[in-house]
C-alpha cells in the first residue's frame, strides 16, 4: 500500500497530518504496538529534519508498505533567488552549530547546503566527511542523481574507523534513526533532495 502524499513546507508544516498517515498505515498492515512506535519514531525523525530545514523548501511525504517491509520517503526541493540564497548564508554561517550535531543534524545541513549551494565551510566539511568517497559520484540508481548517501555504507565506514574517529562512532551510538532504520538512504539532485528510510519487521 501507499499511503496518501503530505505537502509540507516551512510556512505550514503540520506534522500531525503526516504522522497520521504514519498511524493508519501501521494499523492497516497489522503491526504491534511497539513496531507501531518505531515506524512512528523514524517518521518524526525525518519530519523533525525538514521542520528544521534553513529557509524555503517544499517536501512531500509518503510512506510505501509492502507486507511488513516499509520505506518513509521525504522528496523535498528548493528553488531561489540569488538574493535569497546570500540571504541564507548569512543566516547558516552566523547561527549556532547545534543543528549540525548527531548524525540527523549533519544530514539535514548536508541536504540545506545541496538545496541551497552556500559558501558555508562547515556545510562543506560535512558534506565531505559524511559522504562515503565511493558514494559521491552517481553510484546510485536513481537516474539523475548528483551523488548518494547510505547509512549502511556510512555506519560501515565509521565502524572501521572506529578507534581514531570516536566521536562519529557516539553519534551514531545516540542515533535513533541508526539503531531503528535498516538504512536511509539520500539522492541529491539539482535543487532536489530524496531521502528513504527503510524498515522491515520481522
Amino acid at each position: 500500500m501507499i499511503t496518501d502524499v503530505c505537502r509540507l513546507n516551512d510556512n505550514a508544516n503540520d506534522p500531525n497530518v503526516a504522522l497520521d498517515q504514519v498511524e493508519r498505515c501501521a494499523a492497516y498492515v497489522g503491526l504491534e504496538k511497539k513496531q507501531s512506535l518505531q515506524l512512528r519514531l523514524l517518521a518524526e525523525e525525518a519530519l523533525g529534519m525538514a521542520r528544521g530545514m534553513l529557509g524555503s523548501f517544499e517536501a512531500e511525504f509518503w510512506i510505501e508498505a509492502n507486507g511488513k517491509d516499509f520505506k518513509i520517503y521525504l522528496d523535498m526541493n528548493a528553488d531561489i533567488d540569488a538574493e535569497k540564497r546570500e540571504d541564507l548564508i548569512g543566516i547558516s554561517t552566523g547561527r549556532e552549530n547545534e543543528a549540525t550535531k548527531g548524525v540527523m543534524g549533519k544530514l539535514r545541513r548536508m541536504i540545506e547546503f545541496a538545496l541551497y549551494g552556500d559558501n558555508d565551510t562547515t556545510a562543506k566539511y560535512i558534506t565531505s566527511s559524511i559522504f562515503a568517497p565511493e558514494s559521491i559520484m552517481g553510484s546510485s540508481s536513481d537516474i539523475g542523481a548528483l551523488y548518494t548517501w547510505s547509512l549502511v555504507d556510512y555506519m560501515n565506514q565509521v565502524k572501521l574507523e572506529k578507534e581514531v574517529n570516536i566521536e562519529k562512532w557516539d553519534e551514531l551510538e545516540k542515533s535513533t534513526v541508526a539503531k531503528l532504520a535498516d538504512d536511509v538512504k539520500v539522492s541529491v539532485y539539482v535543487h532536489r533532495v530524496k531521502m528513504v528510510i527503510s524498515k522491515s519487521f520481522k
